[in-house]
């Protein structure tokens, strides 16, 4: 059995979240994916004790960070860049460039612009949604006026299908920043977990 070792970094999380909490909602995102991966395949991800570790870089950690900064402001890193300003996370993965099973590390960072804490109650969205609020936390993504609030805990199961080594699904093509295009994606995809814009 192959084990992927999570590290959340309790680095520089002042006034964005506690780092019990971020611990807590990395694991809750591991356990997802260990649930699927029961009868399937032979590989499990755990979740180590957090670190002050902030830098991603290929160390042999896998490590869940809140970048308050060094992240890419402004489509300045080009068109081939994976920091799109106003994505809610990326996961970089090492070798550099690798996917499957040539992912031997893999770095998850989480866009602090674009993390919000809000009261359940002011969410603009139905009960379903409100109700895997309250599953999550109440730490959702996305501008504090936006109409479409995610769980946090839902953006680390998508990137650690990364760590994983999975690739987004329905992609093809990037728009300048790194965003992917996804207008011809057909329903059914859109409701997978590794469709960027679930």
């Amino acid at each position: 059995m192959r084990n992927i070792a999570i590290t959340p970094s309790n680095s520089r999380l002042e006034g964005l979240i506690p780092g019990k909490e971020l611990q807590q909602i990395v694991g809750a995102s591991v356990a997802r994916w260990n649930q699927a991966l029961e009868h399937c395949c032979n590989v499990r991800l755990s979740v180590r004790p957090a670190e002050s570790k902030w830098l991603a870089t290929e160390d042999g950690v896998n490590l869940v960070v809140i970048r308050q900064g060094l992240w890419c402001h402004n489509e300045s890193c080009g068109h081939t860049s994976t920091f799109p300003p106003n994505s809610l996370a990326m996961t970089t993965a090492y070798p550099d460039g690798a996917t499957g099973v040539q992912v031997r590390e893999a770095d998850v960072e989480v866009n602090p612009r674009m993390l919000h804490a809000l009261p359940i109650a002011s969410l603009p969205v139905g009960p379903a949604l409100q109700a895997r609020a309250t599953e999550s936390g109440l730490w959702v993504f996305g501008p504090p006026d936006t109409n479409y609030p995610v769980p946090l805990e839902a953006v680390l199961v998508h990137e650690l299908g990364h760590v994983l080594g999975l690739g987004d699904a329905c992609t093809r093509v990037r728009e300048v920043g790194g965003l992917p295009l996804v207008v011809d994606c057909p329903a059914d995809q859109r409701e997978r977990v590794m469709f960027p814009d679930a």
